[in-house]
């Protein structure tokens, strides 16, 4: 084996976090900082290299990287006096073995010194297989979210994280207030009811970002974020908005939020929360259905549903057939379930010719519902696109979506997300564990 002289000053790398992230300003496929330090770790020829982590924000961390893959702070760009390494592939290994990357000797040999009296850089030896990446990788995450400074590890899942002697390995906990109960989360705010009292939760901190709202019925009340405000209905004749800029407005009405979007009924105005300067005008003899992308449907007996652009008269599975419940329309389907004879039917339309697309025979005992979008019929059965299925064994309905076990005590969203803890509330990039605790969930 020819010897490699180490290197003057450490490997520099610079993770930048954007769309897309950049590694020394070269676009990657990392979307984590798990997979950015991976990334770092199989390029980087030398160790300890450095890391430079900058966040939307413009602040900047600095990391150190051993040859096992652990991270631990720098404390700052002052140490070092070298351009970024480039990320072109620079295989300076000679050997093609696959032992383990090893970590720096706490004491050095005469023999173990370069030509200058300074120890040598541990070098890696180059890997045949992939390396994992174990939780601790994504604390980077939770420090870019909190502000924190801690160490992270790129090390295998077989091994345990090197943690800093006197830096924490991970964060407290950001846990709701006790007696709190999550109804919906977003990066704008968590909805929690304690009692009868609406809490307005800051994501990053679970602290309080605005005055606590009363509703009338707890055990009725239900919550949905949109990009421009959380809505609260409890049921009775008010409702509640939030929009993370000002104080939350109680209003006079019902909230109806099945839809793509929220609708409220005020007396005789009905109008689409995130267009409120807009009423719209109720056809004759005909009910709010849901919100809609651009208004709201309507229903109107026996069997016509009535867009923003235009009128669908929906087709029975047989002449004698009868619409016993209304259930959900939106943009792709129309949901009802019609009354055959001694028969419930669940069928879904196509909502340009009224045509049934899908349709199942249902219990007419077990209730069919609209649950964070999700059709539901009864405990265990929803509709995945237009067919009737079965939940995934020991899967289960929460505010956001249907969740499935996928081991390891981990939980698949609808979006393909993956919460490390069982959520109790899930949103688009976060979700509140049963234990109440916030946390980000790991996109795939």
């Amino acid at each position: 084996m020819i010897l490699q002289r180490r290197p003057k000053t450490p490997e520099h790398y610079v993770i930048t976090i954007g769309s897309p992230w950049l590694i020394n300003g070269e676009p990657t496929d990392a979307t984590t900082a798990s997979d950015a330090l991976a990334e770092i770790y199989d390029r980087a020829t030398w160790f300890p290299a450095w890391v430079d982590v900058i966040t939307t924000d413009g602040a900047t961390y600095y990391l150190q990287m051993d040859a096992k893959g652990a991270t631990d702070t720098r404390s700052g760009p002052a140490e070092e006096d070298t351009a970024a390494v480039p990320l072109t592939e620079e295989i300076l290994d000679l050997s093609t073995d696959t032992e383990e990357r090893e970590a720096a000797p706490a004491a050095h040999t005469e023999s173990e010194l370069e030509d200058d009296g300074k120890p040598a850089l541990p070098r890696r030896r180059r890997m045949t297989t992939p390396v994992k990446i174990g939780a601790a990788g994504l604390g980077l995450m939770a420090l870019l979210g909190m502000g924190g400074v801690a160490a992270y590890s790129a090390a295998s899942n077989d091994e345990a994280p090197t943690q800093s002697s006197d830096t924490p390995m991970q964060e407290p906990a950001i846990t709701l207030p006790e007696g709190a109960t999550p109804l919906a989360i977003s990066s704008r705010t968590v909805v929690a009811l304690d009692g009868d009292q609406l809490l307005w939760l800051d994501p990053q901190n679970a602290e309080s970002v605005a005055e606590a709202t009363t509703v009338k019925n707890p055990n009725k009340t239900r919550a949905m974020s949109t990009d421009a405000l959380d809505v609260v209905a409890d049921g009775t004749d008010q409702y509640v908005t939030y929009d993370g800029e000002t104080q939350p407005e109680i209003h006079p009405g019902s909230a109806n939020l099945r839809g793509e979007t929220p609708v409220v009924t005020e007396g005789k105005k009905v109008r689409v929360l995130e267009e409120p300067q807009d009423d719209l005008t109720v056809p004759k003899k005909a009910a709010v259905f849901n919100g809609v992308s651009g208004g709201a449907a309507f229903a109107r007996a026996p069997k016509d549903v009535i867009y923003p652009d235009h009128t669908v008269s929906l087709q029975g599975p047989n002449p004698k057939a009868t619409i016993s419940k209304w259930v959900q329309a939106d943009t792709d389907r129309v949901v009802v379930v019609w009354k055959s004879a001694d028969k419930a039917i669940l069928a879904s339309h196509d909502p340009k010719t009224g045509k049934i697309t899908d349709e199942s025979e249902v219990n007419d005992k077990e209730e069919v519902d609209v649950v964070a979008g999700v059709v539901r019929v009864g405990d265990n059965q929803y509709l995945n696109g237009d067919a009737l299925t079965t939940i995934c064994t020991g899967g289960e309905f929460i505010p956001g979506g249907l969740i499935c076990p996928t081991g390891a005590d981990h939980w698949k969203t609808p979006s393909g997300a993956i919460a490390t803890d069982k959520p109790a509330v899930i949103g688009a990039e976060e979700y509140v564990t049963t234990n109440n605790e916030i946390k980000n969930l790991e996109m795939k």
